[in-house]
């Protein structure tokens, strides 16, 4: 599966042999090792960050009428609930959900 372009450094080497490719002015990979990490590292403290990323495949009849929505909401509704989120497809997302949700409990 090599692209256009690229070397195939296996072929290369069992048809080459030992030949230093490099000298020969080919730009080689640098061989990385599992002796290149280390174990030591350090995760972030305290509680995860309060926000989620979702992502959801729609048929593009789907998605149209989705990104509509979102448009509708977000003119119509201009102060929607954020708990601190900056992404305004989100919140508004949220809004049409909610929304739904109180339409459903009535």
């Amino acid at each position: 599966n090599v692209q256009l372009g690229e070397w195939d450094f296996e072929v290369l080497s069992a048809e080459f042999g030992e030949f230093d490719l490099g000298e020969m002015g080919m730009d080689m990979p640098e061989v990385i090792s599992p002796d290149d990490y280390g174990t030591e590292f350090d995760l972030p403290e305290g509680d995860k960050e309060p926000f989620q990323q979702m992502t959801f495949t729609l048929a593009d009849a789907q998605a149209e009428t989705i990104k509509a929505a979102i448009d509708c909401i977000k003119k119509d509704k201009p102060e929607i609930e954020t708990f601190g989120n900056e992404n305004s497809n989100g919140n508004a997302l949220y809004e049409i959900v909610r929304q739904w949700a109180e339409l459903k409990t009535l």
